[in-house]
């Protein structure tokens, strides 16, 4: 829906969003689309590694940074859209909010993909108990 919106189409918007629309709007609906093929591509390079010359750091950072954006900007619009609005216009659409609620779900989930990669991984490195000094 980010990409739809950065492109200008009014699908999902209330009223009050539709008239207060800029190209700023649409460019920060176009940065949310950015963020969230971060993550995927984050996550994409580190769920296929084997061979990889890439260093790990860029993954990880590309998987964490895009994931925290979308599960933060995710869960403020959440908050902002549960809140009481007396005008109609202003009040949020239920695409809008249904939007907001998977942007912030998708983004915790990778996070917490990625903490469990990193336990695993901090698993795996550690070497045997009869090795241990």
């Amino acid at each position: 829906m980010h990409l739809l919106w950065a492109a200008g189409s009014t699908t999902g918007l209330n009223e009050a969003v539709i008239d207060e629309s800029t190209s700023g709007s649409q460019v920060l609906d176009a940065v949310d689309v950015l963020f969230a093929a971060a993550a995927v591509a984050g996550v994409l390079l580190l769920a296929f590694r084997r061979g990889s010359a890439l260093a790990l750091r860029v993954p990880l950072a590309l998987a964490w940074g895009g994931s925290g954006a979308m599960a933060c900007w995710g869960g403020w619009m959440s908050i902002a859209s549960l809140s009481n609005v007396d005008d109609i216009a202003h009040q949020p659409t239920a695409a809008m909010v249904l939007v907001y609620a998977v942007q912030m779900l998708v983004g915790t989930l990778v996070m917490t993909l990625g903490g469990y990669f990193l336990v695993e991984r901090a698993a795996g490195i550690r070497p045997p108990a009869g090795l241990r000094a």
